[in-house]
Order: C-alpha cells, then sequence, then structure tokens
C-alpha cells in the first residue's frame, strides 16, 4: 500500500511540474478598474486598491512557474504529511496565494487530519477542489 501512495504522489507530481515548465515568459494581466472616461484620470501613483489587485493573482489568474512549482509542491507536501507540523508547513504555502473558499476550505481541512488520509470520508472532495485550482492556475502546456 505505501508504494502504491508514493507511486502515485511522484506521478502527479512529475505530471503537474512539467505543465508548470513552461518556456514562455509569464506575462501578468494588466489590472483593468473603471471606465473608458477614468482613463485619462490616471495617475502616476495607484490607488491602494489598485496595489493591492496587482500583487496578489485573482483567484483566476495563472501563476509564474516559480509559483507552480510552489503550490505542486506544497500539494504534494500535504497529500504525504504524516504530521501535523508537515500539514500547517504545506497549508502555509498555500496561503500566499489568493485562494478560493472552496480550496482554502480543502487545505484547512487537510493540516488539520495531518495531511491527506485516504480513509476520509471527504478525501475526495477536497483533493479534487485543490487539484482542480492547481489546474487552473498552472495549467499543463
Amino acid at each position: 500500500m505505501p508504494y502504491r501512495v508514493l507511486l502515485t504522489a511522484v506521478v502527479a507530481t512529475a505530471i503537474l511540474a512539467s505543465g508548470c515548465s513552461s518556456s514562455k515568459p509569464s506575462i501578468p494581466n494588466p489590472v483593468v478598474t473603471g471606465t473608458k472616461s477614468s482613463t485619462a484620470h490616471a495617475s502616476a501613483s495607484p490607488s491602494a486598491e489598485e496595489t493591492t489587485a496587482a500583487q496578489e493573482p485573482a483567484a483566476g489568474a495563472k501563476l509564474d512557474a516559480d509559483a507552480c512549482l510552489a503550490v505542486t509542491g506544497a500539494n504534494l507536501d500535504l497529500a504525504t504529511a504524516t504530521n501535523h507540523d508537515d500539514a500547517r508547513k504545506a497549508g502555509e504555502t498555500f496561503e500566499k496565494y489568493d485562494l478560493p473558499a472552496d480550496v482554502k476550505t480543502a487545505v484547512e481541512h487537510f493540516v488539520g487530519t495531518n495531511g491527506a488520509q485516504f480513509d476520509d470520508p471527504d478525501y475526495d472532495k477536497y483533493n479534487k477542489q485543490i487539484d482542480d485550482w492547481v489546474k487552473q492556475v498552472c495549467p499543463l502546456g
């Protein structure tokens, strides 16, 4: 059984990591605020709202290769954690990003269970939520 879990984790990491190693440059999406009439009102110093939005990727924004590596690594670490400290460390990596509420709940669940417990009745639901988000922000290819 432990070999199967380890093999699954290694294969999942290899697939996700290969998707994050794109040679395309990562270009952040511009932050669009206001209407057309407000473009003449643009100033040299952005407002606090615009600065915050530009620093944190939106829930659907794509992450760069380094961030994808961190997120996929944290996902693997969370899946293979065997104690609270390891699970909390992986959870803290996720907290660096703007997670949707359902993904945040899933990460918190796995931290609370000291990592993914395959006999957990909620394992499939929460694992899918995290995996779907990772695939959304770190698409393959």
